[in-house]
Order: structure tokens, then sequence, then C-alpha cells
């Protein structure tokens, strides 16, 4: 359908797109509802809905030509079927529509579409990775809700750009755009938008370390919850403060936190929630020392996640296990734990989780004597830590084997691995540069010697 059609077909077609919307807003009705009533209607909106819609958004696309009535009903359809096109369309095959649209919004005559239109077009932008287009699509979205004067538009557009910042790492802005959102949310009384915006606000204040007042806003958003008597939120909140408590080091504020989600988390019968707060459980007791403890929780979450059929999470288990067995100084077992977690790792293709684990498996080796275990080890972190742009821990790792390597006698590999991590550091004004740059002199001073000289000694340099 790539040439204009006749009056009469594009008709038919604006009304299938109709219809289709109107299915659509009825099978949100009754995914609400929930029980079986819910069940059913993903059951349909899977096996019926999405196929026909998929087809309705081709064939309006490819008609944007013939004006702005199949641009409108094209983009009233996309955005009322955002939740399904979430499961069960491709990121960029979303971005397309969106983008066919886009020209045809300025002119959309409906009221509050074309801020909702481009609400969902830069969120959809988002998540291809497309950021600075995102960013100019939302900018877009917030300036047409001032000039429309929505106020809801606005402070919901304020919470895209807000949390399209924060995930730029622009933590200042992303602030001031929530908490903008925030104090609009409460002037009109929407309760379920200022529970989500006190997340947001969260997540932005412990970005910038400002972790008491990280907790205070989610102890908040806990408390309304709690009055709401919003289950599914509360386990959702517990589970986030006690695994911001966690990293915080702040254990005692931790625990109880994790003990209510764990106990919310039976109450609803939710395997996968339970199952992540027992590795929360696991952690906790693994800070304090308390291995057995740890041991236990990490096992029940395996359990959990095997049966669940849940590969990814088994290999965080099995890492979790690892660091476990390495600290009660079960080194054979800890290796075999961290091999799981690697083999894992590659088959699921999560490059960051691999090298971490990589990097848990050199230390295990090392400290049984395979030193060149070790060093095949961070040689592979490297590569994997290049490919992912990580280049600080990259030219760590880089510095970590130039010792291995001047350990066991290989001076050139030594000097070629430490002035890498050198020109990373050096490029950072870091003031490592200065020990990195005596440790590469000291090396080149070894290799200079006869080789009848030089110690023999395979000890780990730290």
């Amino acid at each position: 359908m790539n040439e204009r059609i006749s009056r009469r077909r594009l008709q038919l077609l604006l009304q299938h797109a109709n219809d289709s919307q109107t299915a659509l807003l009825e099978i949100a009705r009754r995914f609400e509802t929930g029980g079986v009533i819910g069940t059913e209607a993903i059951r349909r909106l899977r096996s019926v809905l999405a196929p026909q819609v998929r087809r309705l958004l081709h064939a309006l696309a490819a008609q944007v030509v013939v004006g702005t009535e199949v641009s409108e009903i094209g983009a009233g359809l996309l955005c009322t079927a955002v939740r399904i096109s979430e499961f069960v369309f491709s990121r960029d095959e979303r971005a397309q529509w969106f983008e066919s649209f886009h020209p045809a919004a300025i002119s959309f005559k409906e009221r509050g579409l074309r801020g909702r239109f481009l609400g969902n077009y830069g969120n959809a932008l988002a998540e291809c990775g497309r950021l600075d287009d995102a960013e100019i699509i939302l900018k877009e979205r917030l300036q047409c809700a001032v000039d429309q004067v929505d106020q809801a538009g606005e402070g919901l557009a304020k919470e895209h750009l807000g949390k399209l910042l924060l995930r730029r790492g622009r933590l200042a802005e992303a602030y001031t755009q929530l908490t903008e959102a925030f104090t609009i949310a409460t002037k009109l009384q929407e309760e379920a938008t200022v529970t989500r915006l006190l997340k947001d606000m969260a997540d932005a204040a412990f970005r910038r370390e400002e972790i008491d007042a990280g907790v205070k806003l989610l102890e908040e958003r806990l408390r309304r919850c709690e009055a709401a008597g919003d289950s599914l939120l509360v386990l959702s909140t517990c589970q986030v403060l006690a695994e911001r408590l966690l990293d915080s080091g702040r254990l005692e504020q931790c625990k109880p936190f994790a003990a209510k989600a764990a106990t919310v988390a039976r109450q609803l019968r939710f395997p996968i929630q339970l199952a992540a707060i027992q590795g929360t459980l696991g952690n906790i007791a693994l800070e304090e020392q308390k291995f057995d403890t740890a041991k236990k929780h990490f096992a029940r979450a395996r359990r959990i996640f095997r049966k669940l059929g849940r590969i990814v999470e088994q290999g965080k288990t099995a890492s979790s296990l690892g660091q476990v067995a390495w600290k009660m100084g079960k080194h054979n077992r800890a290796i075999r734990w961290f091999r799981a977690a690697i083999e894992v790792d590659k088959g699921v293709g999560r490059k960051n989780d691999l090298a971490i684990d990589l990097g848990s498996l050199a230390g295990v080796l090392s400290e049984i004597g395979d030193i060149s275990g070790a060093m095949d080890c961070y040689a592979e972190r490297i590569e994997i830590l290049d490919a992912i742009a990580e280049h600080e821990r990259a030219a760590e790792t880089r510095l970590t084997l130039a010792r291995f390597s001047a350990a066991v006698g290989e001076f050139e590999a030594a000097i070629s691995m430490g002035e890498k991590a050198l020109q990373y550091f050096s490029d950072q004004a870091n003031p490592r540069s200065a020990e990195i740059k005596l440790l590469v002199v000291q090396w080149r001073n070894q290799s200079a010697r006869p080789i009848a000289a030089r110690s023999n000694r395979h000890e780990l340099l730290r």
C-alpha cells in the first residue's frame, strides 16, 4: 500500500483504526479489572488485536501523504496502543511509526493529542537510545503544554524530561524538572503521579549522593502507599529502600525494610520479588560476615530462579554464592560458582556482569597460586571493558595485569600494560600518574638487568 488509495478505501481504513482504538480502550479497562477478566483481556490483546494494530499502523504510516486526518488517527491509535506496543512491537518499529506521523502533529485538531503523541514519541526515542533526539521531542512536548495552558500536561512533560535528564547524568537539571512536576501534581491532587515522582526524585537525590534526602523521599512514598493500601507499591518501595541503604552501608536501617519486603512478597505470592529480596538479605548477611546465613538466602533465591527459568538471575546468584565461598576460604567451590556465572554472562551477553565475574575469578585463582589462570582472566576482562567503553575500569585492570606480569618476570608486557594504564590516568590528571610512572621506571630497570640477576619469585605485587 505504497501509493494513494481511493477515498472509499481510505475511509474504511480510518474506520478500522477507530474500531481498533475503541477495542484497545476496552481491553485496558478489562485489564485493570484483574483476575480472570484481566487474563482473558491480555490473551485477546496478544492473539487478535496486536497483529491487527500492526497492520493498521503500517497502512496508516504509508498513507500520511494523504493529509493530517490520516496522521491524526494513526497517532491516536499509536498512543492508545502504547502499553501493548512495549511488549509486542520492536523499539525501532515504534520509533518509525512515530516518525511517520510527527510532521503532521503541529496540525492535530484534537486538543491534547499532540502533547500525548510527543510525550510517547520522546519516550520511544529514549528507549532506542536516541537520547539527543528524545530530548528535543520532550522539550517540544513541554512547550506544547505551556502554549495550551495545560497544567497537567506540563507536569507530565516535566516528569518525562526529568527522567531523561537523570538518565543523561545531568542531575541538577533533572532534579529541577522533577520537583516542578511534583509541585504541579501535588497542586492538582494527582496522588498516583505524586507517588511515582517521589521515587524519581529519590533516584536523583541518590545519584547526587544525598542519601538522607533520598531515604526521606522514599519513606514518604512508603507512607502514602500504605495509606492507600497498595501492597504492590509497598513491596517495591521497601525493596528500593533496602537496596539503597545497603549500598550506603546502613545495615541497621536496611534490615527492617528488607524484612518487610520479604513478608509482603510472601503474602502476595510473588516469587520473583521474593527471590530478589532474598538476594538483598543475603548481601546484608554477607556484609555482616554471617556467611552461613548469606549462603542460605542466596541458595533460596537461586532455587526460585531455577524453578522459574530465570537464566540471568541464576547467573547473579551463582556470582553471589561464589563471593560467599571465597570469603569462607572455600576456593574450589568459589571457582565453580564464578565459572557458572561466567557461562551465564556469556550466554545472555551481559558484558558488565561478565567483567565483574572474571575479576572475581581472577582474584580466587591468584590466591591459590594459579597466576597464569588469573592473568588470562584479567586479559579477557580488559577486552570486555574496552568493548563497553568502561575506560577507567579497563585502565585499573591493565595496571593489575602489569603487576602480575612484572611479578613473573614478564617486564616487557608489564611496561606495555603500565604505559597504557598511564595514558588513561594522565589524560584524567589523576594523582595516580606519579605512582604508575614510578612502577614503569622500576620495571624498565628490572628488565635491563642480566637474566641471571632477576628475581624468580612469583609473588603477587599489590
